[in-house]
């Protein structure tokens, strides 16, 4: 996860995956109930697909 927010602090990973996660749920919440307005890019698609594989990888590797 510092890998993929660039970032070697401690502290502000957890805190800016908890962030990205609660961000990202909530655009898919949007998207599930019917909010016809919300436009998603490639780029968008491509980022979240990054962030959930870097968090898979850090989950796997808690439970290794």
């Amino acid at each position: 996860m510092q890998a993929f927010f660039n970032d070697k602090t401690r502290r502000r990973v957890p805190e800016s995956a908890e962030k990205l996660l609660d961000q990202k749920l909530n655009r898919r919440n949007d998207i599930v109930h019917g909010d016809l307005t919300l436009v998603v890019n490639q780029t968008e698609i491509e980022e979240t697909l990054a962030f959930f594989r870097a968090l898979i990888a850090a989950l796997d590797q808690l439970v290794r």
